[in-house]
């Protein structure tokens, strides 16, 4: 079987359809939000722990936060970043449990610290709140690809303590780069996995943790709860989870205030009642006309009354006191309730037994405690005392239950919102960091909530005043790029590790992983660090018996050839692993496949088919395809070696290349991917609304220059010419939209250039060509031309590959200060061609396949 001959199928867990079904049910439907996303993610973690233990799930968790997203049975959408996030802060699994289901995702699941190789994550370092790892904008295949393995190793080791993110700038890459991802895991990879943001800024999402949460319900009570000198942090929510608002340390005494202003009035009634019925006692005779006044006062007078200590209150606390009854505790007349009214209120609401307090104090009127005229009070001293003594123990138990009611949490709320004209405080998951510090204020700390679709609010966790505090926010992974001025990166987020093949400028304040090599795809360098990690726990589909009568069979054959040796090496080598791997770790074998399949996709766009190969790249590319074939065959095989060569001979690096091209296993494997793209190409050409992908792989060099690139096919040349000038046309008005954004951006070269295929039968008549465009009216626009063509003229390769020189446009402006360009500094005859296109151009036709690499042959002679 031939490595190109593999096919990647769609997977989906088992039982994922009637899990669906379930989940669309009217019943499932009618739970709250909050209940229905903790069973999505609760019945995906129990998915994932049902496979076995060297699983590879990518290509089942994205269908399945696809199918959740379609099926429209959460409030928002579904995908990867929403379960890590469910996993790291409410799955309940310890540490050592989450990577186990990293792992399972990912398809490796290693020693942490092996990852060292990529992330300075040594003695158990985390950074704070989420890692990003990024393409360059706009991302190319070989950008793409390396942030995607990137991705995957940082998912497996938990790089940032919150949330890991994949991030493709301007969504969805165009159908050249995003076909061999979509054959793999389907286009919902672009979707449920990656994120497309154009700046790498934290928002609240990125920060927001459980750390010292405490969430309580409306009938707890403030008492039960401490926030142990601001470290914890109360919200209150009501019974199916929506957040209702926070309960502060500042919030003990503001609220608590206007609580004491009725207590005191309580106890205020308790002492007058206490004083008013001893001096009643005390008389020698006592009618039944002074019992039931007594009576009517106690029970009749309003909180207000001025008998009682309302009287000494501040106006402003009478107006607390009276907005407090009326709004919290729901007393229409406020402060002018009687007290009968409130103690028949608060029983109703309450435990407490004010009723049987009222019913002791009135069984003073019964008739049998008056003398036969009804009018001496004849009960005896010792029946008085015994009965007030039951109604005033009524009365305490009563406020202590009132304290309990008036301290529950729900009505605290009333009091903060309803009293103080206070309203809830909190911020949305995408609040930048400048709104969340403005949010905490003077508070330890900020609840993260976002809306459903009923719009009640659902907590998401909290941020502490102590995650704002550092000058670090998030971190970065870069890969193919080091050059902030490809992203923009805010200067929260630290850089911690970047691998690149270009000339590169760093400057971070954390400890970084940097890789940089001179090759000609990043993916050269991840390939081969991943060599590394992957012979020490993978086994390439092969077993310990394989292995073990593999190399039986080698020992054999007692004179071994270099071949030999370097198959019994590799068996070694996994022989080793299978002992290092043990029953803990794993590196599944399709997903090894995988990745193989990546980078190689990729090594092969961005050397535009080997033809810009150095020795380098060709080892890499070797070990690639013997370890995809040694997976596919399930046994050692070596289809690829450069040993034979000598890498001092240019000529023996043509051959080199040339035998990697014909390769029946190589060949298979780039000639579906070409022919797709060939027709993709002749697509784009023919149609002008698709133009925009001929020059979207543009890059911004040295911040003044955007150099885009379009790499055809030999076959693609006649739709090529037919279609140059409407393509020309777009690319002019593409480049007015680059300089509106950025007025810097004044150069502009556009690289035609033809992907060499050996042996092809097609029309390779024809010149590549590059176009060159200055800003009209700009002197710095023409002296970085005049220095770009000057030391131009020096490279090796001047003036032989350029063909003709042409001045394209009828704008007489331009052409006048065009002309002494090429004259001066190109130093090469010229035409000028009227195209009635009034923007004109340099165009420089070029033999094809002589100029196709922006890296050599355009980006060194830029000024600087």
């Amino acid at each position: 079987m031939l490595i190109g001959d593999t096919v990647f199928e769609k997977k989906s867990f088992k039982n994922t359809d009637e899990i669906l079904n379930n989940f669309c049910t009217q019943e499932f439907l009618n739970k709250n939000s909050i209940v229905r996303n903790e069973l999505v993610n609760k019945t995906l973690l129990e998915l994932i722990e049902a496979e076995p233990r060297n699983s590879f799930l990518l290509r089942e968790v994205i269908d399945y936060a696809a199918k959740i997203t379609e099926s429209h049975v959460l409030d928002g959408k579904f995908n990867v970043t929403a379960f890590e996030r469910w996993l790291n802060q409410h799955s309940g699994l310890n540490e050592a449990e989450q990577f186990v289901i990293r792992g399972k995702i990912s398809g490796k699941h290693i020693p942490r610290d092996e990852y060292q190789l990529y992330f300075p994550i040594g003695h158990d370092k985390y950074y704070p709140n989420s890692h990003y790892i990024t393409a360059h904008n706009p991302p190319d295949l070989d950008s793409t690809t390396g942030s995607f393995i990137g991705w995957l190793d940082a998912f497996s080791c938990k790089v940032g303590q919150t949330l890991t993110v994949w991030n493709v700038p301007q969504g969805e890459p165009s159908p050249l780069i995003s076909h061999f991802f979509n054959k793999i895991f389907t286009p919902n990879v672009f979707s449920r996995v990656a994120k497309h943001k154009s700046l790498i800024s934290p928002v609240a999402m990125d920060i927001v943790n459980q750390h010292k949460l405490i969430r309580v319900t409306g009938n707890s009570n403030i008492r039960d709860f401490q926030h142990e000198r601001n470290t914890n942090h109360i919200i209150v929510v009501d019974e199916d989870g929506y957040y209702l608002g926070d309960w502060r340390v500042a919030d003990v005494d503001t609220v608590g205030r206007i609580q004491r202003l009725l207590n005191i009035t309580i106890h205020s009634y308790e002492k007058v009642l206490i004083s008013s019925f001893t001096a009643l006692m005390s008389r020698d005779t006592i009618t039944h006309q002074e019992i039931q006044e007594y009576l009517d006062q106690s029970f009749n007078s309003s909180l207000s009354d001025s008998q009682m200590s309302f009287q000494r209150y501040h106006h402003q606390d009478c107006e607390l006191l009276d907005l407090y009854l009326k709004k919290v505790l729901k007393l229409e007349h406020g402060s002018k309730t009687s007290f009968l009214d409130f103690f028949r209120f608060m029983d109703k609401v309450s435990n407490s037994n004010y009723c049987e307090f009222v019913d002791h104090m009135n069984s003073f009127l019964a008739p049998e405690n008056f003398d036969y005229k009804n009018e001496a009070f004849s009960l005896a001293r010792s029946k008085i005392f015994a009965t007030f003594n039951k109604a005033f123990d009524n009365l305490s138990a009563s406020i202590q239950a009132g304290r309990n009611y008036y301290d529950r949490m729900d009505l605290a709320l009333a009091v903060k919102k309803e009293v103080l004209g206070n309203t809830i405080n909190y911020v949305s998951t995408k609040a930048e960091p400048t709104e969340i510090k403005n949010k905490l204020r003077g508070y330890q700390h900020v609840t993260v909530c976002f809306h459903d679709k009923k719009q009640r609010l659902i907590p998401v966790g909290v941020i502490h005043r102590s995650d704002m505090v550092s000058d670090s926010l998030g971190s970065v992974t870069l890969r193919d790029f080091c050059n902030l001025d490809e992203i923009k990166i805010a200067p929260s987020v630290r850089t911690i590790s970047a691998i690149d093949h270009h000339r590169s400028e760093m400057n971070s304040r954390e400890c970084m992983t940097v890789t940089i090599a001179d090759v000609q795809s990043v993916n050269v360098i991840i390939a081969e660090q991943a060599f590394t990690i992957n012979d020490r726990y993978g086994c390439q589909n092969q077993s310990l018996h394989s292995i073990e009568d593999q190399m039986a069979e080698l020992h054999k054959n007692k004179s071994l050839n270099s071949e030999g040796f370097s198959l019994l090496n590799r068996l070694i080598q996994k022989k080793q692993a299978v002992y290092r791997s043990g029953v803990k770790y794993f590196i599944n074998p399709e997903r090894e496949l995988i990745e193989y399949s990546l980078m190689l996709n990729a090594i092969i766009d961005d050397t535009d088919l080997f033809n810009k190969c150095g020795w380098r790249d060709l080892s890499a590319v070797a070990h690639l395809v013997n370890r995809m074939k040694s997976i596919v065959c399930k046994k050692e095989v070596q289809v690829l070696s450069i040993e034979k060569y000598n890498r001092a001979s240019k000529t023996d690096l043509k051959a080199a290349i040339k035998e990697f091209l014909h390769n029946e296993d190589v060949k298979s494997f780039y000639k579906n991917i070409f022919d797709y793209r060939e027709v993709l190409i002749s697509q784009w050409l023919a149609n002008s609304k698709d133009h925009q992908f001929c020059y979207e792989d543009r890059k911004i060099q040295n911040e003044f220059c955007a150099i885009s690139q379009l790499k055809i096919f030999p076959n693609n040349r006649d739709c090529f010419n037919e279609h140059r000038d409407a393509l020309l046309e777009s690319w002019l008005n593409s480049n007015e939209v680059v300089a509106r954004k950025s007025s810097v951006v004044d150069l502009f070269l556009q690289m035609n250039s033809t992907i060499e295929m050996k042996g092809s039968n097609s029309n390779s008549e024809g010149c590549d060509e590059i176009w060159i465009r200055i800003n009209s009216n700009s002197e710095q626009a023409e002296s970085h031309l005049r220095i770009f063509f000057n030391t131009f003229t020096q490279s090796s390769k001047y003036p032989d590959v350029i063909e003709e020189v042409i001045i394209e446009g009828s704008n007489a402006e331009d052409n006048k200060i065009l002309i002494p360009i090429i004259t001066n500094n190109l130093k090469l005859p010229y035409t000028i061609r009227d195209n009635k296109e009034k923007r004109s151009i340099i165009c420089l036709k070029i033999k094809q396949g002589s100029l196709n690499s922006r890296k050599a042959d355009i980006t060194p002679f830029l000024p600087k």
